[in-house]
């Protein structure tokens, strides 16, 4: 199907059906439409050269009484899909109507504004970040890109990926990449020490009805060597105003592959155990593990994500969706391989090791 729509067509579809945290990053650069005229837009990636795989990120930008109709159309062009990051509703059609495995692909984090607080024992790690950034004369603002300059947000991102044990490029797909220039509804913050900009966090709306009712940290870098728990600080100061403006939540984003459980008639069980490979033995290609960490602190609302694809094994695709989102390389890929191999036979493996290739954490 031809993408009928204008970029800002989309926005306006967007704006009115984009309710769930992936919903803005459909807007990324570098992806593929499937539009329905008076219903929404699927957003999707393929990849191959022989054997093309096509990957969806999130659930379609529709009309939620017309979402089984795109779905539906979408398939029967796409027979070999891959969905990512969805809701159990769409998971739940997904596996009734067509017959797709339905998996569990990690939690997703959300703050209820409205009542957050930093009382209580659980939130000592943050009231801590609080007073250190305090003391260090560390304050918050929000800005735009252009009035600070992309060349700054440039320079504080490769440093915060070259400090990572994870690092090297920009994430894609299921994580956005940092653009160099303002977006509609997005909300830019900025950490500042001694007039010098230390970090920033970048967060995406989340609509209902032509409405923001929250808003998704997308993105988070620091300098090197700033007062730590410097971007805890700029949620904090984000979180209120927020509470201020009357909006109902803030999505911290998803943690992948955490607290997976099998849903046995509905899912893969090769799928379940290939994700839960990737979570305890592939920390050296994206640190699944810290990120889940981190999150824990702030003791959010846990979502429920998933993941539906056409087959029952589809080993390809989903490298294939790795590689797309800059996580898997062909060197890491490598490294897990025989990560695995050492597990099943200790002292037996002595391969030659290839350097680790680094990601950087959003």
């Amino acid at each position: 199907m031809p993408q009928l729509f204008s970029w800002d067509e989309r926005l306006d579809y967007l704006r009115r059906y984009g309710s769930h945290a992936t919903a803005y990053s459909t807007l990324q650069p570098g992806l593929e439409y499937f539009d329905m005229e008076t219903v929404g837009y699927i957003a999707y990636k393929q990849i191959g050269t022989f054997w093309k795989t096509t990957h969806v990120l999130g659930d379609p930008v529709a009309d939620p009484e017309k979402k089984s109709e795109i779905i539906d159309a979408f398939i029967q062009e796409f027979h070999r899909s891959n969905f990512y990051q969805i809701q159990s509703d769409t998971a739940v059609y997904l596996h009734a109507a067509h017959g797709y495995c339905m998996n569990e692909c990690g939690l997703e984090s959300v703050i209820p504004i409205e009542n957050f607080s930093l009382e209580g024992r659980k939130m000592q790690d943050i009231r801590r970040y609080r007073n250190v950034c305090e003391r260090s004369g560390v304050r918050v603002f929000e800005s735009s890109i252009a009035a600070i300059g992309a060349a700054v947000l440039q320079r504080i991102s490769a440093e915060w990926m070259r400090s990572k044990i994870v690092s090297g490029n920009e994430l894609a797909f299921l994580a956005r990449p940092l653009t160099a220039w303002d977006e509609p509804d997005v909300r830019c913050f900025f950490a500042r020490k001694d007039e010098e900009i230390i970090g920033f966090a970048v967060f995406d709306p989340i609509y209902q009805n032509q409405r923001i009712v929250g808003y998704q940290n997308v993105i988070q870098r620091a300098k090197n060597n700033v007062p730590k728990g410097t971007l805890d600080y700029i949620n904090l100061h984000v979180i209120e105003q927020f509470k201020h403006e009357k909006k109902g939540f803030l999505s911290l984003g998803l943690a992948p592959l955490v607290a997976m459980e099998r849903l046995p008639g509905f899912d893969s069980p090769f799928i379940h155990l290939l994700f839960k490979t990737f979570y305890e033995k592939g920390n050296f290609m994206y640190g699944f593990k810290r990120l889940e960490f981190h999150k824990e602190r702030y003791r959010a609302i846990k979502r429920k994500n998933y993941f539906s694809s056409h087959s029952a094994f589809p080993i390809k695709d989903i490298l294939d969706g790795y590689m797309l989102c800059r996580v898997l390389t062909f060197k890491n890929m490598w490294e897990l391989v025989k990560k695995q191999i050492a597990a099943i036979r200790p002292g037996r493996w002595s391969a030659p090791v290839f350097p680790k290739t680094k990601m950087a954490l959003q």
